[in-house]
């Protein structure tokens, strides 16, 4: 019996050491892990910026090695950035444009008043291209199995 004990005690004591341990262990990840949020934020800014910089970076020169290789590049518009502006610029541009139609109509009733119509001009016909002789067909690959 005093042998169970003593057994019993000597694993309680390395399992308190074991707990002791690993509650440090666990205080020391806890205080590495928490930044405080203004420096994580930064951090994450800095990381953004430096990977645009290299996706900008990558793209012109693939834009190089195309044109290099003789693709065409055709420049694609830069989307709208949301938000309030937007607005009023579509509330400005509405004006305008009533304002563009009107000329135009006004225009048109001045070039109708001026020109008579126009003669329609009589199409030239096409010479046509002489048929070309067919060329002998090749045996070779016809299925020639009867039945």
């Amino acid at each position: 019996m005093a042998l169970t004990q003593a057994t019993l005690e000597i694993r309680s004591a390395e399992a308190d050491k074991i707990i002791e341990t690993l509650t440090k262990n666990i205080e020391a990840i806890k205080a590495m892990g928490t930044l405080p949020s203004n420096i994580q934020e930064t951090i994450l800014k800095q990381e953004n910026s430096q990977l645009r910089k290299q996706v900008e970076a990558l793209k012109a020169e693939l834009t190089t090695l195309e044109l290099r290789n003789g693709k065409a590049q055709v420049a694609l518009p830069k989307p709208a950035k949301k938000g309030a502006a937007p607005k009023k610029e579509s509330q400005k541009k509405e004006e305008p444009k009533q304002e563009a139609k009107k000329q135009e109509s006004a225009k048109n009733e001045n070039q109708n008043k001026e020109k008579p119509k126009k003669e329609k001009k009589e199409k030239k016909p096409q010479p046509v291209k002489a048929a070309e002789p067919e060329k002998p067909v090749d045996v070779s690959r016809l299925l020639m199995k009867v039945g």
